[in-house]
């Protein structure tokens, strides 16, 4: 039969009437269907059979460990939880009960695992999809792990997803199943038992030999090397050459995986076909069906059909996006002769090709807006501009008294040109100048936000094998206030508590350090050390004014309390992650996995040290870093910050949109990717970090100019393969 059980030339076998010697061969026909998907997991009405269709629909990414399988953890429930939001917002209904739910979770893995639930016809590509969105777990897996430079740095993807494959043994395997019937004398077709049916892996495009890498070499083949005002991009560097280089490696050409991953890099390709692609068929789920063994045909097992003509197995493809396959599955002997499932006379049917696709959920896409500030000549839009700019108003109350008279003197004598220095809120050249401070702090960090280009991400993406569902992300609404304050006060509280572990040079109450005003450019809004200290509360040391008087160790510790390890940017975006709330706010389990795919939260400026003014009385820090100076920071809570507006984009180091491909860049990293060398002298550059990246390309992952794209060694990574077994090229 051919796809789609249809019989098509060749199926059918007549005996033989030209040797009489040898007995008649039955006339046979071949029909194979897909397995049921769902049947390969656990029971859906436990806990491990939850969240094993939860991982494998890119939704859950806590490794299942035996000991804790049935554990409803935390971050668990919260990926259930968004997954029965997300169907129930897809059905515009809401489910009557978990059974039902349950239910859906099962119809869903029928048809996504394999893409459309149905066996591709010659001719014709599917995806099998597989999990993509695993990020890293701790802020070194972003560095050099000990490596000396120029050396190949851990794979510490690569190990974690096989830790994910390991604990979770439905992901990726798909039976199929085919039944053997043999005709009767009276034309009628019955099952035919104890034939030996092979399923063989034969090139996926030997009947389509011009197609072969035609994804691989519609990647870029340019590298520019130039600046933005003297472009040079230089022909012969790029995705397409290095992974056709690197799938080079071992090459044999007449191995039907020959273009897939090597197993010396991590994939299938070199490996036994039983049982690491054809194993048996898990016995409960299918039972009576015999177990595969390896074939004498190349490539291939064999299975006999049962009392019911039906013979199977388990084909597992290789967790490497991109890798293709395609089968041929025959019956041999017909009789007692033999058959390749080829020719004239074999009883065979062929599929298309499958192709591993990485499936990558884009949760949240969350901007923090820009301030909506009382008009400049009003008492509460003075104090707001002035407590932006760094200036201790006290409270921003509306009552313009004595300490804020005093602020608004200090910014008059600060101001150039000079003004009148008499703290008066309605002297109009004062309002003015003022509002024009606090604008050109606004122009500093870039407004206005700008968007996304989604298109842009998904295109990148797909180049890379892997599908960024965004649809969510682009459907999350503007930051409402009340959430930020929620995550505002919770990441504070907890910072309060373990601020022992950040470095700090005293303590301090930092839920009076660190305001919740929404209405400011800045994430982490600081209250002025004169005033933390007015209101610091019993038992807690002042802050220290310096030999300078401007407080440098109190902004000191403010950017070690917000960019240290669980400091308050991984906790504010921990409770993003986790969608949490005031009633029910994240607890001891909550994981980084608490959130089913990635999230990025967009805002102006992290703090006011990102543009201190360094002026009498203000915001002090001897030099912008690279923390307070970040464009964005990847975090462990598989989410990334993204700062600046988008005006200050418009001439970033990346052609075309650089907020997209900033985004992309801090998304990089939480997908594991490490930095690339960037220009001389810089952070990131060759001197001073190993590369893990194509060093003939400039990869987005670096900070210099360049086309905006990950380079070929990233796109492996993200495919799947183990990167610190290969060369430079």
């Amino acid at each position: 039969m051919g796809s789609g059980g249809k019989t098509k030339a060749g199926s059918i076998t007549p005996g033989s009437l030209l040797n009489l010697l040898r007995p008649l061969a039955p006339t046979l026909r071949i029909k194979v269907r897909l397995g049921d998907l769902d049947a390969v997991f656990k029971p859906v009405g436990t806990v491990e059979g939850k969240k094993q269709r939860l991982q494998a629909l890119g939704y859950y990414y806590e490794v299942i460990a035996a000991a804790s399988a049935n554990t409803a953890t935390e971050a668990y429930t919260n990926c259930l939880k968004a997954k029965r939001k997300a169907r129930e917002k897809a059905h515009g209904t809401k489910f009557a009960n978990d059974a039902a739910l349950e239910a859906d979770l099962q119809g869903e893995i029928r048809k996504f695992v394999v893409q459309g639930g149905a066996l591709p016809a010659v001719g014709n590509k599917v995806n099998v999809n597989l999990p993509g969105a695993l990020t890293f777990s701790v802020t070194n897996d972003l560095g050099a792990g000990g490596a000396a430079n120029g050396s190949a740095l851990p794979s510490i993807r690569f190990n974690d997803e096989s830790s994910l494959w390991a604990g979770n043994k439905a992901l990726g395997k798909i039976p199929i199943i085919a039944k053997v019937e043999e005709q009767a004398v009276d034309g009628s077709w019955h099952v035919s038992p104890n034939r030996w049916v092979h399923f063989q892996l034969i090139p996926p495009f030997y009947d389509n030999a011009g197609a072969e890498l035609n994804e691989v070499k519609a990647l870029r083949k340019t590298s520019e090397q130039g600046t933005a005002a003297a472009p040079n991009p230089v022909a012969g560097i790029g995705p397409s050459p290095y992974i056709t280089a690197a799938m080079g490696f071992s090459f044999v050409a007449a191995d039907p995986q020959r273009y897939n991953c090597h197993s010396g890099r991590g994939g299938k390709r070199s490996l036994a076909v039983s049982p690491n692609a054809f194993d048996a068929l898990p016995a409960a789920a299918f039972p009576g069906m015999t177990a595969p063994k390896a074939s004498p045909r190349p490539n291939a097992a064999e299975a006999q059909t049962n009392a019911k003509g039906e013979a199977g197995v388990l084909f597992l493809p290789a967790r490497i996006g991109g890798d293709v396959y395609r089968l041929r599955i025959f019956v041999d002997p017909i009789g007692i002769r033999g058959s390749d499932g080829t020719g004239a006379g074999a009883v065979v049917f062929e599929t298309g090709q499958f192709e591993v696709n990485k499936n990558i959920l884009w949760s949240r896409n969350l901007v923090k807006p820009l301030p909506a500030l009382p008009p400049r000549n009003t008492a509460r839009g003075v104090q707001a501009r002035l407590s932006i700019l760094g200036y201790d108003v006290g409270k921003t109350d509306g009552l313009f008294l004595g300490r804020s008279q005093a602020a608004l003197t200090a910014f008059q004598a600060n101001n150039a040109p000079a003004l009148p220095q008499n703290g008066n809120m309605n002297d109009a050249p004062t309002q003015a100048a003022l509002d024009a401070a606090y604008n050109a702090y606004l122009t500093q960090c870039g407004p206005p936000l700008g968007a996304v280009v989604f298109a842009t991400v998904t295109a990148q993406f797909q180049q890379m094998n892997c599908t960024m569902d965004s649809t969510p992300a682009q459907a999350t609404p503007v930051m409402k206030a009340s959430e930020y304050r929620a995550a505002i006060r919770w990441a504070r509280s907890q910072a309060n508590t373990t601020q022992g572990t950040f470095g700090l040079s005293q303590q301090y109450n930092i839920n009076v350090m660190i305001e919740d005003t929404f209405d400011t450019p800045h994430l982490f809004s600081a209250i002025h050390p004169a005033y933390y200290n007015r209101i610091r509360g019993v038992g807690v040391p002042a802050a220290a004014a310096g030999a300078s008087g401007n407080y440098p160790s109190y902004y000191g510790d403010l950017q070690s309390l917000i960019y240290a390890e669980n400091g308050l940017l991984q906790l504010f975006l921990r409770y993003i992650t986790g969608d949490s709330s005031v009633a029910s706010p994240p607890t001891a389990n909550l994981t980084r996995y608490s959130t089913p795919g990635l999230t990025v939260v967009r805002i102006l400026s992290a703090s006011q040290l990102m543009f201190a003014p360094n002026q009498p009385g203000q915001v002090q820090l001897p030099a912008r870093n690279a923390l307070t100076g970040a464009s964005g920071l990847a975090t462990k809570e598989r989410a990334c910050a993204v700062f600046y507006g988008s005006t200050l984009y418009v001439n970033w180091p990346y052609k075309g949109d650089g907020l997209t491909k900033n985004t992309m860049h801090e998304m990089g990293h939480t997908l594991y990717l490490r930095h690339h060398r960037t220009r001389p002298g810089g952070l990131h550059n060759a001197a001073s970090f190993p590369e893990d990246h194509d060093g003939r390309d400039n990869c987005l992952m670096g900070y210099i100019f360049c086309e905006g794209e990950y380079c070929g060694k990233c796109h492996l990574k993200i495919r799947g393969w183990d990167v610190s077994k290969m060369p430079p090229y």
